[in-house]
């Protein structure tokens, strides 16, 4: 655990979220858990059915994705992420990131 925070949520108010390290097989990564948030934290292992996908989302404690929805069927999917189309700033009013705008997302 690295440590103890205060995170505001407009419209919820301060919440305590705790600051945690994350590790895999090759890397290393600082979290954030909002223990208050009711969020699907513990999930898996799951098998996907074949021609259907897992779709997850990046805020893993705010994303209404496979977790909530299930699998994604392929027939349903009508093309592929290739650029990011907004990014917003929730530390700065919810600024736009315009650096980030048209960004490709593949390295």
């Amino acid at each position: 655990m690295l440590g103890n925070a205060t995170e505001h949520i407009d419209k919820v108010g301060d919440l305590q979220a705790l600051q945690l390290q994350e590790h895999n097989a090759n890397a290393s990564y600082s979290i954030q858990v909002l223990p208050q948030v009711d969020a699907k934290r513990d999930f898996g292992p799951v098998t996907v059915p074949a021609d259907s996908y897992l779709m997850l989302g990046d805020n893993r404690n705010n994303s209404r994705d496979s977790r909530f929805i299930g699998f994604v069927p392929r027939k349903l999917l009508i093309g592929r992420a290739e650029r990011v189309l907004v990014s917003a700033d929730i530390l700065g009013n919810w600024a736009p990131r315009t650096e980030r705008i048209g960004m490709s997302l593949r390295p």
